[in-house]
């Protein structure tokens, strides 16, 4: 008993044998990311301003973050995702060892029970714990800190790891959704909010003018989502969790649907501007950071002109091969990150019966995929020559338009797109994957939403 409240501390033991190379891409075998301090420097730099995350304790060259997961709320109960990270780039090391918990500075004896479990994830980094109320109807206001620890080894260094974050990320609010400032549809919607752009409708997709998050989405804290070049992506967030996050911004903001990823990558395809020869149709489509070097995903830049990285994350404007560009134009001259890399994108799409009638592969040129009448129509996926003059139906990842993935050991395929900085040849603004399920998360999957009058 302490402070006649009672706090009780769950621990549990796990193994994380994967190293960055297994989780991005588990084929690929293993990749050095130690570095010097100058590079480290170097890496860290481009990390900086309010978005940036920064832990209260960080020890030797690993730290340990905890971010709520507000998708996962209920009246009486709050979940918090704990994780362990490098220092200097913010990948996931290696580690083995035991997690702690408890609940402090609890006010009028609320009765709090802490359980654990561990994340269903390939390389089984992250530790999630939930915090139920057990004496009200619904979780209380007072509960200010949560105290998470990690003893063990982390990139065989043996590391103490603490943090007491305080659950005010996790605000206030009980229900699944935050409570959020609605924002007035703009009717005639000719501009966008900062860190959004403007993607011009097409009818072919049944699409009007909508605003897009300008980078992958970044963890801003109270589980609202931010477009901001700083920080690595926002990932390890399911299909369900990222609508949910999407939605806390506000009336209007959606994941972004496969119609509004159409829409945006057809325009970005029929501009000579967007290949690497400058001609349509000529060279290669930008793909984006997708060469394994370095071998995890990058935050941006907030100059569009610094859109190569190259063996660290630190933003340069030239020394990479020509295609891996991470910036597209829109036919409007608007920019926009990291579509066809870095991390791949969940959609709010998914489909039962998929293109490629008695698919037996894993990966299929676009060239190759055998249409499914009763199932997702190639012109979903790929503009095709019937839909846009400018297209050619011979084009595959030659021309670096992606690769297709069936997903074809999964009957509820939720529909996945672009690359990842492993992907290879298989990266691309129209790279297609339907190999997950709604509630199914990964270290390399990230998301961004769109806003609709």
């Amino acid at each position: 008993m302490i402070n006649s409240a009672f706090i009780l501390i769950v621990s549990f033991s796990f193994v994380a044998a994967c190293n960055d190379a297994d989780l991005t891409n588990p084929s690929s075998g293993q990749k050095s990311l130690t570095k010097d301090s100058e590079d480290a420097k170097e890496s860290n730099s481009a990390i900086t301003g309010d978005e940036a995350v920064v832990p209260p304790s960080r020890i030797s060259g690993s730290y340990l973050l905890c971010q709520p997961r507000p998708e996962l709320n209920t009246d009486t109960k709050w979940t918090v995702d704990c994780g362990i990270y490098r220092k200097a780039d913010q990948s996931i090391p290696p580690a083995v060892g035991t997690w702690t918990a408890y609940i402090a500075d609890r006010t009028n004896g609320e009765a709090v029970t802490l359980q654990d479990s561990q994340l269903a994830r390939q390389d089984n980094q992250f530790a999630r714990f939930v915090i139920e109320s057990k004496n009200r109807d619904t979780m209380p206001s007072t509960l200010s800190r949560l105290h998470v620890a990690f003893s063990g080894t982390v990139d065989g260094l043996v590391e103490n790891l603490t943090t007491d974050d305080p659950l005010k990320k996790a605000g206030t609010v009980s229900s699944p959704l935050p409570t959020t400032t609605e924002k007035t549809p703009d009717s005639s919607l000719t501009t966008c909010d900062a860190g959004y752009v403007l993607v011009p409708g097409d009818s072919s997709y049944q699409t009007t003018n909508f605003c897009i998050m300008k980078y992958e989405a970044k963890d801003e804290g109270f589980g609202k989502p931010a477009s901001s070049a700083f920080q690595i992506p926002w990932t390890i967030l399911s299909q369900t969790g990222a609508i949910a996050a999407c939605r806390a911004l506000g009336t209007g903001y959606e994941l972004v649907s496969n119609a509004d990823w159409m829409t945006a990558t057809t325009n970005i395809a029929g501009l000579a501007s967007n290949w690497t020869s400058g001609t349509l149709g000529t060279g290669q489509l930008f793909v984006g950071h997708s060469d394994s070097d370095p071998l995890r995903a990058c935050a941006a830049s907030s100059n569009d002109a610094l859109f190569y990285v190259e063996t660290t994350c630190l933003p340069i404007g030239n020394g990479d091969t020509v295609e891996q560009k991470r910036t597209h134009v829109l036919s409007n001259g608007q920019v926009i990150w990291d579509l066809g890399g870095n991390v791949d994108e969940v959609l709010n799409f998914s489909a039962a019966v998929r293109s490629n009638a008695g698919a037996t592969a894993e990966i299929y040129e676009f060239t190759d995929v055998i249409e499914n009448p009763n199932g997702v129509l190639l012109r979903y996926l790929v503009p095709t020559k019937n839909i846009k003059s400018f297209w050619n139906d011979t084009w595959n990842s030659t021309q670096s338009i992606g690769k297709y993935m069936p997903g074809i050991a999964d009957s509820q395929g939720v529909l996945v797109r672009g690359g990842e900085a492993s992907y290879g040849v298989r990266a691309g603004i129209f790279t297609a994957n339907f190999a997950f399920t709604p509630d199914e998360i990964d270290g390399m999957r990230g998301f961004r939403c769109a806003y609709h009058r």
